[in-house]
């Protein structure tokens, strides 16, 4: 695995012009240590650069974005975020996979829009008090026009949405942990063979080993019982918050022994009436996904406590 930091460079336009053109002259330097100064253009005031966390050009960098004795050089340099990329190999190897959603032009179920604290036409039941999705009670209605010819989209409550030959080939791969419901265009409901179909995960995994796992915005509703929350991004450096991919854990290999190729997490994550868990799939569908070449969709691995402590030992 490797960390990538996310730095945006650049100057502000609403200082003085002569501070505009120190802040300009600073940037071109910076890009030059970069090697990315065919980049510049004086019209342009903000650029992304990313490097390895480590190397030497990132202590460079982050040595300007954290140092608090030169304000006119911090405020030309922030360090966004660091993510996590992995190899090929690395998710291979992991023992599952999270499924992340890079295209969720479906939406939502149409009445789930239209009354997203719950109502007598939305899809799910909800909990009278954190108003939760507590149990889907009918088939999604969405505008089935915005899924084009995309064979996977994703609903903004990561609900998985599929094209009818997309099902029909996963199930023909022979994986398992998953069953499949209707999806109906919102105008049209239940008239003909239905235009989608929604995935949706069966298996349920334990809970994630917390700690190391970090979670923040801990909810719990004493009436529906269920407990929401995120994953903790923040991080600290030197009295600076910025933010960083947050591993998910499991105790040991023992523990995901009953994992199947689809899968969702006990825990939910989100605000307490949007809260749904993650989706968790196999190395295997991540590998037959590639090899079918579908797109609008990401992953990331999941680590095991006792691989980390092995290494650690």
């Amino acid at each position: 695995m490797k960390r990538i930091a996310l730095f945006a460079i650049g100057w502000s336009v609403v200082l003085p012009r002569e501070t505009q053109e120190e802040d300009m002259a600073r940037v071109f330097q910076i890009l030059q240590w970069l090697g990315q100064e065919k980049l510049f253009d004086p019209t342009r005031n903000g650029y992304y650069v990313e490097v390895e966390v480590g190397s030497e050009m990132f202590n460079r960098l982050a040595a300007i974005a954290f140092d608090k004795n030169l304000p006119e050089l911090r405020r030309i340099v922030d360090l966004r975020r660091i993510e996590h990329r992995y190899s090929h190999e690395e998710l291979l190897s992991a023992p599952l996979l999270i499924l992340y959603a890079n295209n969720m032009s479906i939406g939502d179920d149409y009445y789930d829009e239209q009354e997203p604290l719950g109502g007598p036409y939305t899809s799910h039941r909800h909990c009278p008090a954190c108003r939760g999705n507590v149990e889907q009670v009918r088939d999604l209605l969405v505008n089935t026009r915005r899924m084009s010819k995309r064979g996977i989209s994703f609903t903004y409550k990561r609900e998985i949405i599929l094209a009818p030959w997309l099902v029909q080939m996963i199930q023909e791969a022979g994986f398992t942990g998953f069953g499949v419901r209707p999806v109906w265009h919102f105008t049209r409901p239940y008239v003909g063979d239905p235009p989608l179909y929604q995935l949706v995960p069966t298996h349920t995994l334990p809970p994630i080993a917390s700690p190391p796992t970090r979670f923040t915005n801990v909810k719990h509703c004493s009436v529906c019982g269920r407990t929401t929350l995120y994953l903790d991004y923040s991080r600290e450096w030197d009295g600076f918050t910025y933010l960083e991919d947050e591993p998910v854990y499991y105790s040991s290999r023992e523990a995901l022994s009953d994992a199947k190729d689809f899968n969702r997490t006990f825990e939910l994550f989100g605000e307490p009436h949007i809260a749904e868990p993650m989706v968790l799939i196999s190395p295997r569908v991540y590998q037959w996904l590639r090899e079918q070449k579908v797109k609008s969709w990401s992953v990331e691995a999941v680590h095991l406590v006792e691989e980390a402590q092995r290494q650690e030992g």
